[in-house]
Formats: C-alpha cells, structure tokens, sequence
C-alpha cells in the first residue's frame, strides 16, 4: 500500500514539474526539497519499523546518498563540458536537481536510465519536429522535465 502512494507521490511531483516546466521553463526548488524530505521520512519509517515492502525506497540509505550525489557531480561535469565546448548549456538546474532527487529512490543506475529514456525521446521529438518544418534549431530552450517524468514512467514500466 505504502508503495503505491509513493509511487503516486512521485508521479504528482513530476506532474507539477512538467507544468511549471512547460509554463515557465524553471522547476520550482519546493519540489526536490519535497522529494527529499519524503525520502527522508521513508528512510526514517524504515529504520524504525523494520523492512518498507517498497521496490522504490532502496534498502541502503548510504548507497541512496552516494548514487545521488555521484549523478550530481556526473550531470555538474556534463554540464560544464558542454558549455566548455559548445558554449551553452546543456541541461537545466532543475533538470539536475529532479533527476539527483529521483536518485534517492531509484540509485544511480535507475536515475541513469530515466535519463536514457529521456534523452531517446527527446532526440525523437526534436528530429521529426526538424523534418517536419526543415529548419535548424540553434540556440533554442526546450522544456525537458516533460521528458525526464516521460523517462520515469517507462524506466518503472520496462526495468
């Protein structure tokens, strides 16, 4: 039961980040806050009263911490190698900020996949949107969050 309500917890999260994404190209700093904070007291119900029967809460706390932060620094440093090299960003501060606080609930290697997934349909999107109206997009913004919840959503379907 508790799995399921998390589950929807997560997707509700997503969801308004989508919104806020899509409307106002940011991610609200409340909803990695509010990811985390429920991390913590899923970790703490877990400590307490013994095993949570949940896939999405990890059974080691310090593996959660250590996968979050290591997609932090990895996504920081792709980050600023793009912009190194091709002088703009590349993903958002949002975009790090949800898919490190996605990480406490499904570890690196989850948060990894979410990202995969992401990156596949957005390459999807933008290709047929370029075939479709035969125009080069540079230095355009998209919303990406839409991408990462799309990204979720099949990494829990599929793996």
């Amino acid at each position: 039961m508790w799995c399921e309500i998390l589950k929807v917890f997560l997707l509700v999260c997503l969801g308004v980040a989508v919104i806020y994404d899509v409307k106002y190209r940011i991610v609200p700093h409340v909803i990695p806050i509010i990811l985390t904070g429920v991390w913590c007291v899923a970790e703490a119900i877990q400590y307490v009263w013994g095993y949570f029967e949940c896939a999405l809460i990890l059974n080691n706390p310090r593996y959660a911490l250590v996968s979050a932060c290591g997609l932090l620094v990895f996504l920081v440093l792709i980050n600023a190698g793009m912009y190194v090299f091709m002088k703009h960003d590349g993903l958002g501060g949002g975009d790090i900020k949800l898919l490190t606080s996605l990480a406490l609930y499904i570890g690196m290697q989850g948060s990894l996949w979410v990202l995969f997934f992401a990156c596949i349909l957005f390459l999807a999107v933008v290709s047929v949107e370029k075939i479709r109206t035969h125009t080069v997009l540079v230095n355009t913004t998209s919303a990406f969050v839409p991408y990462i919840a799309i990204g979720y959503v099949l990494y829990s379907l599929f793996i």
